[in-house]
């Protein structure tokens, strides 16, 4: 008989990451999934506003991005802490109290207690299997390979995989009814070898297509680079050619003011001569009507009389002169 631990373990895996669920959440379609890979697959798809389900793609409204507010799924948490708490017991030992696991074999998809081990790593057939510790399957560093029973025949393993259901069945499930509807039938083993190649493929797809990436951000960081020290550059050119023209311009303001300041200086004089000139001119005009002026005093005769006509015509002729 199966024990719950066993059961638990093959049904509480995350279909992504392969491991127990850690903090499970539910999508709409009522696939649930880590809380991690959710958040892993949001990141990785177009769409901003909604979260596709990897297995039957429908969408699942995500306002924000914000995956923490899917709804947890409570039940399968709890159920998931219970097994972490257990501890495998056998799946080969046929006594009613199974010792505790120490190992499990990837090949037969047994767990095996320290008595079975014994006996397993002696039997030549298995000789050769993967074993691998508890610890390491526990702590989940190591992921299981074990093939699920059929639902119909608990006691056969699903070893073939049905191509047109895309599901795997045991080799009469796959005879019987798959065969007969037309469907294609291959080995398991066979199957998971092409998915693998497929993977691996894609991997190096992906790395390809990384590396292509890498070197076009590699290009737009040295196109950056260049561009910034071509604008360094340009602003420490303008700035040297705004230093040169102002040295142009303060020696040429330099030159203007001197040559102002010697125009100033001509004009200066030449208007001080005037203005003496033009004060000379008036003191002249004084003396002169003062000298006229004499004539309005007392009626003028003989040589007194002619010196006045004389002054008075050279008045006449000085004020008769341009300014």
């Amino acid at each position: 008989m199966t024990t719950f631990h066993q059961i638990s373990r093959q049904n509480l895996e995350c279909p992504i990451c392969l491991t127990l669920f850690n903090h499970p959440r539910s999508l709409t379609c009522s696939h649930i999934f880590c809380t991690n890979c959710l958040q892993r697959i949001f990141q990785a798809q177009p769409v901003e506003q909604a979260i596709k389900c990897p297995i039957c793609r429908k969408e699942t409204p995500l306002p924000g991005g914000d995956v923490s507010k899917l709804q947890t799924n409570v039940p399968l948490s709890s159920m998931v802490d219970e097994v972490k708490t257990r501890s495998p017991t056998c799946t080969v030992c046929e006594m009613n109290e199974k010792s505790p696991a120490v190992s499990y074999c990837q090949d037969c998809g047994k767990y095996l207690c320290k008595l079975c081990e014994t006996s397993h790593s002696t039997w030549k057939p298995f000789s050769n299997h993967e074993k691998v510790d508890m610890t390491e399957v526990l702590s989940g560093k190591v992921s299981l390979k074990r093939r699920c029973k059929c639902k119909k025949h608990p006691n056969d393993d699903e070893e073939c995989f049905c191509t047109g259901c895309r599901e795997y069945v045991c080799l009469r499930c796959g005879m019987l009814g798959h065969l007969q509807a037309g469907h294609q039938i291959e080995e398991a083993a066979i199957h998971e070898e092409k998915l693998m190649k497929n993977i691996k493929e894609l991997q190096e797809s992906v790395k390809s297509k990384k590396t292509t990436l890498e070197n076009y951000i590699d290009f737009i960081e040295t196109q950056r680079k260049e561009i910034t020290n071509m604008l360094s550059k340009l602003i420490d050119d303008i700035g040297k050619t705004y230093d040169e023209y102002m040295q142009l311009l303060s020696a040429s303001r330099e030159a203007l003011e001197c040559q102002v300041q010697r125009w100033s200086e001509k004009f200066e004089k030449k208007l001080q001569v005037m203005e003496e000139e033009s004060r000379q001119t008036v003191r002249n005009m004084n003396a002169m009507e003062e000298l006229v002026s004499t004539g309005v005093k007392v009626p003028l005769e003989k040589d007194a009389l002619f010196a006045n006509n004389t002054l008075c015509e050279n008045l006449k002729s000085f004020l008769g002169r341009e300014v």
